[in-house]
Protein backbone atom coordinates (compact mmCIF):
# COMPACT_ATOMS: atom_id res chain seq x y z
CA UNK A 1 0.00 0.00 0.00
CA UNK A 2 1.10 3.68 -0.94
CA UNK A 3 0.61 6.13 1.85
CA UNK A 4 0.34 9.72 0.61
CA UNK A 5 0.82 12.78 3.05
CA UNK A 6 -1.09 16.06 1.81
CA UNK A 7 0.19 18.91 3.02
CA UNK A 8 -1.82 22.38 2.83
CA UNK A 9 -0.32 26.20 3.31
CA UNK A 10 -2.27 29.30 3.92
CA UNK A 11 -2.85 29.77 0.32
CA UNK A 12 -5.58 26.48 0.24
CA UNK A 13 -8.53 27.58 -1.41
CA UNK A 14 -11.41 25.81 -3.00
CA UNK A 15 -8.92 24.58 -6.03
CA UNK A 16 -7.10 22.36 -3.50
CA UNK A 17 -10.09 21.46 -1.64
CA UNK A 18 -11.60 19.71 -4.96
CA UNK A 19 -7.92 18.20 -6.33
CA UNK A 20 -7.78 16.55 -3.08
CA UNK A 21 -11.55 15.23 -2.57
CA UNK A 22 -11.28 13.96 -6.12
CA UNK A 23 -8.09 11.89 -5.09
CA UNK A 24 -9.94 10.70 -2.11
CA UNK A 25 -12.90 9.42 -3.62
CA UNK A 26 -10.98 7.72 -6.94
CA UNK A 27 -7.97 6.20 -5.70
CA UNK A 28 -9.10 3.16 -4.33
CA UNK A 29 -8.65 2.85 -0.19
CA UNK A 30 -7.02 -0.60 -0.69
CA UNK A 31 -3.97 0.43 -2.51
CA UNK A 32 -3.65 3.85 -1.48
CA UNK A 33 -3.87 5.71 2.40
CA UNK A 34 -3.63 9.22 2.44
CA UNK A 35 -3.35 11.77 5.30
CA UNK A 36 -4.04 15.36 5.05
CA UNK A 37 -2.02 18.03 7.19
CA UNK A 38 -2.63 21.57 7.26
CA UNK A 39 0.00 24.31 8.51
CA UNK A 40 -2.23 27.19 8.78
CA UNK A 41 -6.14 28.03 9.50
CA UNK A 42 -7.13 28.76 6.52
CA UNK A 43 -6.35 25.69 5.19
CA UNK A 44 -8.39 23.60 7.30
CA UNK A 45 -11.54 26.04 6.92
CA UNK A 46 -11.44 25.90 3.03
CA UNK A 47 -10.92 22.00 3.53
CA UNK A 48 -14.01 21.12 5.76
CA UNK A 49 -14.52 23.52 8.85
CA UNK A 50 -14.47 21.11 11.98
CA UNK A 51 -13.75 18.27 9.66
CA UNK A 52 -11.60 15.24 11.96
CA UNK A 53 -10.03 14.17 9.16
CA UNK A 54 -7.78 16.95 8.63
CA UNK A 55 -4.57 17.17 11.11
CA UNK A 56 -3.61 20.36 12.42
CA UNK A 57 -0.18 21.38 12.84
CA UNK A 58 -0.34 25.51 13.05
CA UNK A 59 2.32 27.49 13.83
CA UNK A 60 2.00 30.34 16.26
CA UNK A 61 3.62 32.81 14.06
CA UNK A 62 4.29 33.20 10.28
CA UNK A 63 7.38 31.20 10.09
CA UNK A 64 8.06 28.60 7.67
CA UNK A 65 10.81 27.39 9.90
CA UNK A 66 8.41 26.94 12.89
CA UNK A 67 5.82 24.99 10.51
CA UNK A 68 8.20 22.76 9.69
CA UNK A 69 9.26 22.15 13.04
CA UNK A 70 6.02 21.09 13.43
CA UNK A 71 5.34 19.15 10.68
CA UNK A 72 8.09 16.95 11.65
CA UNK A 73 6.78 15.89 15.13
CA UNK A 74 3.64 15.54 13.43
CA UNK A 75 5.43 13.14 10.33
CA UNK A 76 6.76 10.76 13.13
CA UNK A 77 3.48 9.20 13.04
CA UNK A 78 4.37 8.30 9.17
CA UNK A 79 6.02 6.25 7.50
CA UNK A 80 5.70 8.15 4.11
CA UNK A 81 5.82 7.37 0.57
CA UNK A 82 5.50 10.56 -0.66
CA UNK A 83 4.80 13.83 0.27
CA UNK A 84 2.12 15.60 -1.88
CA UNK A 85 2.41 19.79 -1.34
CA UNK A 86 -0.34 22.08 -2.18
CA UNK A 87 1.76 24.82 -2.54
CA UNK A 88 4.98 26.70 -2.47
CA UNK A 89 4.82 27.56 1.74
CA UNK A 90 4.05 23.75 2.02
CA UNK A 91 6.71 22.20 -0.18
CA UNK A 92 9.58 24.08 2.01
CA UNK A 93 7.74 23.13 5.09
CA UNK A 94 7.58 19.28 3.93
CA UNK A 95 11.52 19.30 2.19
CA UNK A 96 12.58 21.01 5.31
CA UNK A 97 10.25 18.64 7.74
CA UNK A 98 11.92 15.85 5.76
CA UNK A 99 15.60 16.55 5.30
CA UNK A 100 14.24 15.89 1.23
CA UNK A 101 14.16 12.11 2.09
CA UNK A 102 11.42 11.53 1.19
CA UNK A 103 9.88 12.04 -2.67
CA UNK A 104 7.65 15.64 -2.94
CA UNK A 105 5.67 16.05 -5.51
CA UNK A 106 4.59 20.16 -5.70
CA UNK A 107 0.96 21.62 -6.98
CA UNK A 108 0.88 24.82 -7.59
CA UNK A 109 -2.29 26.42 -9.00
CA UNK A 110 -1.41 30.33 -9.49
CA UNK A 111 1.69 31.02 -12.41
CA UNK A 112 2.86 34.21 -10.72
CA UNK A 113 5.62 33.23 -8.58
CA UNK A 114 7.73 36.20 -6.57
CA UNK A 115 11.51 36.29 -7.02
CA UNK A 116 11.65 34.11 -3.21
CA UNK A 117 9.32 31.39 -4.25
CA UNK A 118 11.74 31.09 -7.37
CA UNK A 119 14.87 30.92 -5.49
CA UNK A 120 13.28 28.32 -3.10
CA UNK A 121 11.53 26.16 -5.37
CA UNK A 122 15.49 25.97 -7.22
CA UNK A 123 17.25 25.25 -3.76
CA UNK A 124 13.70 22.64 -3.14
CA UNK A 125 14.95 20.72 -6.33
CA UNK A 126 18.37 20.49 -4.85
CA UNK A 127 17.70 18.87 -1.16
CA UNK A 128 14.73 16.52 -2.86
CA UNK A 129 13.31 14.46 -5.01
CA UNK A 130 10.81 16.76 -6.82
CA UNK A 131 8.32 16.75 -9.16
CA UNK A 132 5.78 19.46 -9.83
CA UNK A 133 2.05 18.91 -11.18
CA UNK A 134 1.09 22.10 -12.98
CA UNK A 135 -2.87 22.25 -13.62
CA UNK A 136 -1.98 24.76 -16.53
CA UNK A 137 0.45 24.94 -18.99
CA UNK A 138 1.32 28.21 -18.02
CA UNK A 139 2.10 27.25 -14.96
CA UNK A 140 4.59 25.00 -16.29
CA UNK A 141 5.98 27.45 -18.52
CA UNK A 142 7.14 29.89 -15.03
CA UNK A 143 8.26 26.89 -13.38
CA UNK A 144 10.97 26.22 -16.04
CA UNK A 145 11.37 29.83 -16.43
CA UNK A 146 12.69 30.01 -12.13
CA UNK A 147 14.89 27.19 -13.16
CA UNK A 148 12.84 24.01 -12.53
CA UNK A 149 13.97 21.34 -15.22
CA UNK A 150 11.24 20.62 -17.41
CA UNK A 151 11.12 16.66 -16.71
CA UNK A 152 10.60 17.84 -13.19
CA UNK A 153 7.27 19.47 -14.33
CA UNK A 154 4.10 17.75 -15.60
CA UNK A 155 0.59 19.31 -16.79
CA UNK A 156 -2.23 17.59 -15.50
CA UNK A 157 -5.24 19.26 -16.02
CA UNK A 158 -7.93 19.88 -13.12
CA UNK A 159 -11.27 17.57 -12.97
CA UNK A 160 -14.59 19.24 -12.95
CA UNK A 161 -17.44 17.37 -11.30
CA UNK A 162 -20.30 17.37 -14.21
CA UNK A 163 -22.55 15.24 -12.03
CA UNK A 164 -22.02 18.17 -9.60
CA UNK A 165 -23.22 20.98 -12.21
CA UNK A 166 -25.78 19.17 -13.16
CA UNK A 167 -26.99 18.25 -9.90
CA UNK A 168 -26.97 21.91 -8.92
CA UNK A 169 -28.31 23.64 -12.29
CA UNK A 170 -31.72 21.67 -11.25
CA UNK A 171 -32.18 22.71 -7.69
CA UNK A 172 -33.23 26.01 -6.70
CA UNK A 173 -29.99 27.57 -5.91
CA UNK A 174 -30.77 30.77 -8.34
CA UNK A 175 -34.31 31.06 -6.15
CA UNK A 176 -32.25 31.13 -2.94
CA UNK A 177 -29.82 33.53 -4.16
CA UNK A 178 -32.66 35.83 -5.33
CA UNK A 179 -32.04 35.25 -8.49
CA UNK A 180 -34.79 36.12 -11.78
CA UNK A 181 -35.04 33.56 -13.76
CA UNK A 182 -34.14 36.35 -16.54
CA UNK A 183 -31.11 37.74 -14.53
CA UNK A 184 -28.25 37.53 -16.67
CA UNK A 185 -25.63 36.35 -13.05
CA UNK A 186 -21.90 36.48 -13.29
CA UNK A 187 -19.05 35.51 -11.30
CA UNK A 188 -16.14 36.48 -11.06
CA UNK A 189 -12.66 34.09 -10.15
CA UNK A 190 -12.15 32.93 -6.83
CA UNK A 191 -9.12 34.22 -5.59
CA UNK A 192 -10.28 37.56 -7.63
CA UNK A 193 -7.05 38.83 -8.77
CA UNK A 194 -7.10 41.81 -7.25
CA UNK A 195 -9.73 44.42 -6.24
CA UNK A 196 -9.50 46.73 -9.62
CA UNK A 197 -10.22 43.97 -11.09
CA UNK A 198 -13.52 43.63 -9.31
CA UNK A 199 -14.45 47.14 -9.92
CA UNK A 200 -13.86 46.95 -13.23
CA UNK A 201 -16.21 43.88 -13.74
CA UNK A 202 -19.30 46.37 -11.39
CA UNK A 203 -18.43 49.15 -13.56
CA UNK A 204 -19.17 47.01 -16.75
CA UNK A 205 -22.28 45.25 -15.12
CA UNK A 206 -23.95 48.96 -13.98
CA UNK A 207 -22.96 50.29 -17.62
CA UNK A 208 -25.11 47.86 -19.11
CA UNK A 209 -27.89 47.85 -16.68
CA UNK A 210 -28.65 50.92 -18.42
CA UNK A 211 -29.26 49.37 -21.80
CA UNK A 212 -31.06 46.05 -19.80
CA UNK A 213 -32.27 45.54 -16.54
CA UNK A 214 -31.38 42.72 -14.79
CA UNK A 215 -27.72 41.56 -14.35
CA UNK A 216 -25.52 41.05 -11.42
CA UNK A 217 -22.42 40.56 -9.72
CA UNK A 218 -22.33 36.85 -7.74
CA UNK A 219 -19.67 36.60 -5.33
CA UNK A 220 -19.30 33.79 -2.41
CA UNK A 221 -19.18 34.65 1.12
CA UNK A 222 -15.96 33.58 2.04
CA UNK A 223 -14.55 35.87 -1.01
CA UNK A 224 -11.06 37.47 0.56
CA UNK A 225 -12.17 41.14 -0.99
CA UNK A 226 -15.99 40.88 -0.22
CA UNK A 227 -15.83 43.53 2.15
CA UNK A 228 -14.29 46.19 -0.17
CA UNK A 229 -16.14 44.78 -3.50
CA UNK A 230 -19.53 45.41 -1.56
CA UNK A 231 -18.20 48.85 -0.20
CA UNK A 232 -17.86 49.88 -3.64
CA UNK A 233 -20.66 48.00 -5.38
CA UNK A 234 -22.49 50.18 -2.66
CA UNK A 235 -21.87 53.33 -4.37
CA UNK A 236 -23.42 52.10 -7.79
CA UNK A 237 -26.82 53.75 -8.95
CA UNK A 238 -28.23 50.50 -8.66
CA UNK A 239 -28.40 48.19 -5.00
CA UNK A 240 -29.29 44.88 -6.81
CA UNK A 241 -25.76 45.00 -8.98
CA UNK A 242 -24.01 42.70 -5.84
CA UNK A 243 -25.25 39.58 -4.84
CA UNK A 244 -23.15 37.99 -1.44
CA UNK A 245 -24.09 34.20 -1.27
CA UNK A 246 -24.58 32.55 1.88
CA UNK A 247 -21.43 31.09 3.10
CA UNK A 248 -22.81 27.52 3.27
CA UNK A 249 -22.90 27.99 -0.86
CA UNK A 250 -19.11 26.88 -2.05
CA UNK A 251 -17.94 28.60 -5.25
CA UNK A 252 -17.98 25.62 -7.50
CA UNK A 253 -21.73 25.37 -6.38
CA UNK A 254 -22.18 29.32 -7.19
CA UNK A 255 -20.26 29.38 -10.37
CA UNK A 256 -22.72 26.15 -11.72
CA UNK A 257 -25.68 28.28 -11.73
CA UNK A 258 -24.24 31.29 -13.02
CA UNK A 259 -24.27 32.58 -16.91
CA UNK A 260 -21.18 34.66 -17.39
CA UNK A 261 -17.79 34.65 -15.61
CA UNK A 262 -15.95 38.00 -16.12
CA UNK A 263 -11.72 37.19 -15.80
CA UNK A 264 -10.37 41.17 -15.85
CA UNK A 265 -6.68 40.59 -14.99
CA UNK A 266 -3.58 42.48 -16.05
CA UNK A 267 -1.07 39.37 -16.06
CA UNK A 268 -1.23 36.00 -14.60
CA UNK A 269 -4.18 34.24 -12.96
CA UNK A 270 -5.29 30.90 -12.08
CA UNK A 271 -7.48 29.34 -14.35
CA UNK A 272 -9.57 26.78 -12.56
CA UNK A 273 -12.55 28.93 -12.30
CA UNK A 274 -12.28 29.08 -16.17
CA UNK A 275 -12.03 25.44 -16.67
CA UNK A 276 -15.41 24.96 -13.97
CA UNK A 277 -17.47 28.03 -15.99
CA UNK A 278 -16.65 25.95 -19.72
CA UNK A 279 -17.94 22.64 -18.05
CA UNK A 280 -20.81 24.76 -16.78
CA UNK A 281 -21.93 26.09 -20.23
CA UNK A 282 -21.43 29.86 -18.15
CA UNK A 283 -19.99 32.38 -21.15
CA UNK A 284 -16.44 33.35 -20.58
CA UNK A 285 -15.14 37.49 -20.85
CA UNK A 286 -11.80 37.61 -20.24
CA UNK A 287 -8.88 39.98 -20.61
CA UNK A 288 -6.38 38.41 -23.10
CA UNK A 289 -3.31 37.39 -21.02
CA UNK A 290 -1.66 34.02 -21.75
CA UNK A 291 -3.14 32.49 -18.90
CA UNK A 292 -6.41 32.74 -20.06
CA UNK A 293 -5.66 32.63 -24.15
CA UNK A 294 -3.87 29.05 -22.95
CA UNK A 295 -7.99 28.09 -22.96
CA UNK A 296 -9.93 30.74 -23.97
CA UNK A 297 -9.94 31.41 -28.27
CA UNK A 298 -11.75 34.56 -29.02
CA UNK A 299 -15.27 33.89 -30.64
CA UNK A 300 -14.70 30.82 -30.37
CA UNK A 301 -14.99 29.16 -26.85
CA UNK A 302 -15.36 32.82 -25.13
CA UNK A 303 -15.12 36.28 -25.64
CA UNK A 304 -11.39 38.17 -25.21
CA UNK A 305 -10.36 41.64 -24.76
CA UNK A 306 -7.21 43.48 -24.90
CA UNK A 307 -6.86 45.77 -21.32
CA UNK A 308 -6.04 49.16 -22.15
CA UNK A 309 -4.51 51.46 -19.25
CA UNK A 310 -7.63 54.08 -19.06
CA UNK A 311 -9.59 51.40 -18.21
CA UNK A 312 -11.74 48.39 -19.45
CA UNK A 313 -15.55 48.22 -18.26
CA UNK A 314 -17.12 49.71 -20.85
CA UNK A 315 -15.55 47.01 -22.87
CA UNK A 316 -16.39 44.41 -20.92
CA UNK A 317 -19.88 46.45 -21.36
CA UNK A 318 -20.00 45.84 -24.89
CA UNK A 319 -18.86 42.38 -24.78
CA UNK A 320 -22.04 41.46 -22.68
CA UNK A 321 -24.38 42.91 -24.87
CA UNK A 322 -23.31 39.94 -27.13
CA UNK A 323 -26.45 37.72 -26.88
CA UNK A 324 -25.92 35.07 -29.83
CA UNK A 325 -22.42 34.60 -30.27
CA UNK A 326 -21.44 33.65 -26.44
CA UNK A 327 -24.16 30.90 -26.90
CA UNK A 328 -22.83 29.32 -29.62
CA UNK A 329 -19.09 30.20 -27.40
CA UNK A 330 -20.53 27.94 -24.47
CA UNK A 331 -21.70 24.65 -26.73
CA UNK A 332 -17.99 24.74 -27.79
CA UNK A 333 -16.47 25.48 -24.64
CA UNK A 334 -18.89 22.77 -22.82
CA UNK A 335 -17.59 20.23 -25.71
CA UNK A 336 -13.95 21.01 -24.56
CA UNK A 337 -14.53 20.84 -20.95
CA UNK A 338 -15.52 16.96 -21.48
CA UNK A 339 -12.25 16.11 -23.30
CA UNK A 340 -10.34 17.77 -20.79
CA UNK A 341 -11.50 17.98 -17.20
CA UNK A 342 -12.19 14.58 -16.42
CA UNK A 343 -11.71 14.08 -12.97
CA UNK A 344 -11.16 9.99 -13.81
CA UNK A 345 -8.80 11.13 -16.00
CA UNK A 346 -7.49 14.39 -13.30
CA UNK A 347 -7.05 10.99 -10.40
CA UNK A 348 -5.09 8.77 -12.95
CA UNK A 349 -2.63 11.17 -14.29
CA UNK A 350 -1.94 11.61 -10.03
CA UNK A 351 -1.56 8.15 -9.49
CA UNK A 352 1.31 7.99 -12.37
CA UNK A 353 2.62 10.80 -11.08
CA UNK A 354 2.91 9.22 -7.72
CA UNK A 355 4.04 6.23 -8.84
CA UNK A 356 6.86 7.89 -10.95
CA UNK A 357 7.83 9.71 -8.12
CA UNK A 358 8.39 6.74 -5.75
CA UNK A 359 10.04 4.90 -8.56
CA UNK A 360 12.40 7.83 -9.35
CA UNK A 361 11.50 8.50 -12.76
CA UNK A 362 10.63 11.54 -13.76
CA UNK A 363 7.09 12.89 -12.41
CA UNK A 364 5.68 13.12 -16.42
CA UNK A 365 6.62 9.93 -17.90
CA UNK A 366 2.98 7.86 -19.25
CA UNK A 367 1.06 10.90 -18.69
CA UNK A 368 -0.57 13.13 -21.38
CA UNK A 369 -1.93 16.19 -21.62
CA UNK A 370 -5.34 16.03 -22.67
CA UNK A 371 -5.16 19.33 -23.71
CA UNK A 372 -2.75 18.48 -26.53
CA UNK A 373 -4.32 15.40 -27.92
CA UNK A 374 -5.90 15.24 -31.01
Amino acid sequence: MTTICHVLDRTTGWQQRLGISHLLDRLGAGSHRQRIIALHRNASDALAPGSTSTEQAYSPVESNWVSAAILRRTLRQGPFDLIHAWGAEAAWAAVTATAGLIPLLVTLYHPALTNAQRKRLRLLTTRATAGFICPTGIVRRRLIEAGIAPESCVVVRPGVDFALINAVRRGDLRRRLGLPESALAIALPDPIPGGHCAREAILAVALREYLEPGPCVVIPAACTAARAIQRFASNMPHSYILVTAPADIRYEELLSVCDVLIVTTPGDVSTTAISWAMACGAGVVASAVPAVAELITHQVNGLLYKRRKGGNAATIAHLLEQQDLPSRCREVARGQAYEVFSIRRFAQQHEQAYANMIDRVPVGEGIVDPAMVG
